[in-house]
């Protein structure tokens, strides 16, 4: 009696620390109205009786704004009811409903998929489950993006094991219909949830959101905007050297180096740019008129062009401004600039252009426009004069020729194509694609074949 005794406490006990080494990441019931964390999206939420509830008819969104990282397994428990909808996940951006993946209820089926960079949803399974008879419904979605893989419970019944496309990010609910309410909603892990901070300095290799990399001799220079970190990695994609930007608004983006390999940095955040010397060292930060800062470029002569909301900034190389440099209103949305000897590239993705500019003058000398989407990161082959354009929109790399008339489309189809391509390096014999999550590189004249080197974060 004694042993049957000790071993149901021990059981008890087992139980207890099982349950308490479980830690709540996000947990919200409504009970005091929709609290700070919470953006709407897309349509209307209101709160009433200790449930959100979806109050347009059109497709809505209720996004949290704490950032996920993708190192921990957790879970996303919503109960859910009174119509179509369920939980969003590994959200790119908590303003705008694009790359994430989703796990919703329509009538009697789960379904399951994720949205592209468009916003397109894309359907990937159809299970059906039975349904309670009070119309509410517990749905459970298992994460765990070290292994790339995420189920989904319906009361209780696992119904869908599908591949992560995308691994870290932001949560919430989504609404088809009005009338749809969530009463309680809450994301756990095993352990406290890790920060940015805490992948500060930790020399790995760490691939976030990748938009920005540049080559500085055999290295290639990348921005983590989520980390805020700038690193260096060798040829083979090992960690050779990290720069963390201070301040807690900064948001690393494109990258330069001058001609004494001094390194000039975009902080998005802050609306400036910082210049660190060849030991890695800050030099100076200057703004002059920046506005929301996105890309950087060097010329020959050491002139510094940048990229911001208006137009291009030009600045010497000791951080004073020039009268008279804006390129102002000419652009929709530019994120990626690109100095080559055939003047300034400028890709602008909502006005689905690639516009060349004069240095000097800062006027359009070309406009490429065929095949785009989203044009996004280039790269400029100086032996062939060919330009890579990578377009997250239609999820290829887009080749014009020297004659700027488009040759190829690029699509790594073996590899069952990019995640979402945002930047581009060309070297001799190599192309290097920054792939959101993953650097792949490929020998020259084989994208469409299986790439040569994968290069991901060091913790996976």
């Amino acid at each position: 009696m004694f042993r049957m005794t000790s071993f149901l406490f021990l059981v008890v006990i087992m139980i207890a620390q099982a349950a308490f080494s479980q830690t709540a990441w996000i947990a919200d019931d409504f009970d005091d109205g929709l609290a700070d964390g919470w953006k709407q999206v897309n349509g209307s939420w209101s709160v009433e009786d200790s449930y959100v509830r979806a109050t347009s008819g059109q497709r809505s969104y209720l996004f949290n704004t704490k950032y996920i990282m993708r190192t921990k397994p957790y879970y996303i428990e919503a109960r859910i009811g009174n119509g179509k909808g369920g939980v969003i996940f590994c959200l790119n951006d908590y303003t705008a409903p694009v790359m994430a993946h989703y796990a919703i209820l329509e009538g009697h089926e789960m379904v399951t998929g994720y949205l592209s960079y468009n916003g397109e949803p894309i359907v990937t399974r159809r299970v059906s489950y039975l349904a309670p008879k009070d119309g509410f419904v517990t749905i459970k979605v298992e994460v765990d993006p070290v292994k790339r893989t995420y189920s989904v419970k319906v009361q209780n019944h696992e119904l869908v094991l599908e591949a992560l496309r995308y691994r870290s990010g932001y949560v919430g609910l989504t609404s088809l219909s009005s009338g749809f309410k969530c009463d309680f909603f809450q994301v756990v892990g095993t352990q406290p949830m890790d920060t940015p901070y805490d992948l500060v300095k930790t020399a790995q290799t760490q691939i976030d959101h990748l938009e920005y990399m540049t080559l500085l001799k055999d290295n290639i220079v990348i921005s983590n905007p989520i980390v805020g970190i700038v690193q260096w990695l060798n040829s083979i994609g090992e960690y050779t050297l990290e720069i963390a930007l201070q301040g807690q608004r900064s948001e690393p983006r494109g990258t330069a180096f001058l001609s004494d390999n001094s390194m000039l940095v975009v902080d998005g955040g802050e609306n400036a740019i910082r210049m660190y010397n060849r030991e890695a060292e800050l030099e100076r930060i200057f703004s002059g008129s920046l506005k929301d800062p996105r890309d950087i470029a060097v010329d020959e002569k050491d002139m510094i062009y940048v990229l911001d909301q208006e137009g291009v900034k030009v600045f010497d190389k000791f951080g004073k401004e020039q009268d008279g440099s804006s390129a102002k209103g000419l652009f929709k949305n530019a994120r990626h600039m690109l100095y080559t000897a055939k003047g300034l590239y400028v890709s602008d993705e909502r006005a689905a252009k690639v516009f060349l500019l004069d240095p000097q003058e800062l006027s359009v000398l070309q406009e490429l426009k065929e095949g785009f989407v989203h044009p996004a990161g280039m790269a400029f082959d100086e032996k062939t004069n060919d330009l890579y354009i990578t377009d997250p929109g239609a999820n290829v790399v887009i080749k014009y020729n020297k004659g700027g008339i488009l040759e190829d489309y690029i699509d790594p189809v073996t590899i069952n194509g990019f995640i979402s391509p945002r930047c581009i390096l060309v070297t001799d014999d190599r192309i290097i694609v920054g792939d959101y999550e993953r650097i792949l590189i490929f020998q020259k004249n084989s994208l469409t074949v299986r790439p040569s080197l994968e290069i991901v974060a060091n913790n996976e």
